[in-house]
C-alpha cells in the first residue's frame, strides 16, 4: 500500500477535526469513522483502477493520480502567488 494513500487517512481526519471545531460542531467517532472509512474507499477504489489502467504498482499510480491532480488545479487556478 502507498505510504502516501495511508497517511492521507490521519490528515482527511484532521481535517475533519479542523472544520468541525470552527462552529463547535462535533462527530461522534462512529461518525468520524463511516465518513473517513467512506473517502478512503473511495480512494483506494481509484488507486486501483488506476494501477490497472497503467499496468503499474500502486506507488506509481498514486504518484500518477496526484501529479495529474497537480497540474489540473494548475490549470485551473494558475499558480499559487
Amino acid at each position: 500500500m502507498p505510504d502516501i494513500l495511508c497517511t492521507s487517512g490521519g490528515v482527511i481526519d484532521g481535517s475533519f477535526e479542523w472544520v468541525h471545531d470552527l462552529p463547535r460542531f462535533s462527530w461522534s467517532g462512529d461518525q468520524v469513522g463511516d465518513q473517513l472509512g467512506g473517502v478512503m474507499s473511495v480512494a483506494f477504489t481509484r488507486l486501483w483502477d488506476r494501477s490497472l489502467e497503467m499496468s503499474a504498482i500502486l506507488r506509481e499510480a498514486a504518484l500518477d493520480i496526484a501529479i495529474k491532480r497537480v497540474a489540473d488545479a494548475l490549470a485551473v487556478r494558475g499558480p499559487y502567488p
